[in-house]
């Protein structure tokens, strides 16, 4: 399980302050290269290519309590997304 860098990823929020620095929790369905992992995105997140490079990743931290999840962040809601440089 992993969290996207909200970087490179335009929201509907006014401004980048306020919006989230990391997206969802999304699990990694496999690894494409040495850098590059195939998250499994959500059905409203579809538009997003679902290759990642390593860095824009995160790891979810494991919880401590035995047989309890991370929870999810709630859906996010896009405008545009703009393009890598």
């Amino acid at each position: 399980m992993a969290y996207i860098l909200a970087k490179f990823i335009r929201t509907i929020k006014p401004s980048k302050k306020l919006s989230e620095h990391y997206l969802g929790l999304f699990p990694v369905t496999e690894k494409v290269s040495f850098y590059y992992y195939l998250i499994n995105l959500l059905e409203h997140l579809q538009a997003i290519h679902p290759v990642f490079y390593i860095f824009q990743l995160e790891l979810a931290p494991r919880s401590r309590i035995p047989n309890h999840n991370n929870p999810s962040l709630p859906p996010l809601k896009l405008t545009a997304i703009s393009n890598l440089k």
